[in-house]
């Protein structure tokens, strides 16, 4: 208490935080955006493991039932011509006749639905042939 009873008021101030200096930021952003050549080389990229490449790779056989799969499926799902890519790709995948006929055949069938007769028709000779 002050004099006269009255509380003393303990004087109030507002703390305020210094800014940086632009030179500071400055030194900040040159760290961060430093040219390629400055930079040291921090991460040096390794081969995977034979045993994991292995495990990465995708035999032919698979890839070409992968891809029939998956054309089948965007048929069915009324998506004809990306059906038609995925078959077609699957098809460099097929060197044997009899991998090459079912494939054909689907083709066929589909491009009878997108009303390509003419090309349908060729398809279908083409693996007939295949048999």
């Amino acid at each position: 208490t002050g004099p006269g009873g009255m509380p003393v008021v303990e004087s109030f101030q507002w703390h305020v935080q210094k800014r940086a200096r632009i030179g500071d930021v400055k030194d900040g952003l040159t760290e961060a955006f430093r040219k390629e050549e400055d930079l040291d080389e921090e991460v040096e990229e390794e081969a995977p493991a034979p045993s994991q490449l292995r495990a990465q790779l995708e035999d032919v056989s698979a890839k070409r039932r992968r891809l029939v799969q998956e054309g089948a499926l965007l048929a069915r799902a009324e998506r004809c011509a990306e059906a038609l890519q995925r078959w077609e790709e699957a098809l460099v995948y097929a060197a044997e006749p009899r991998d090459r006929a079912p494939i054909l055949e689907q083709m066929a069938q589909v491009l009878l639905l997108m009303n390509r007769d003419f090309d349908a028709v060729r398809v279908a000779e083409r693996a007939a042939e295949a048999w």
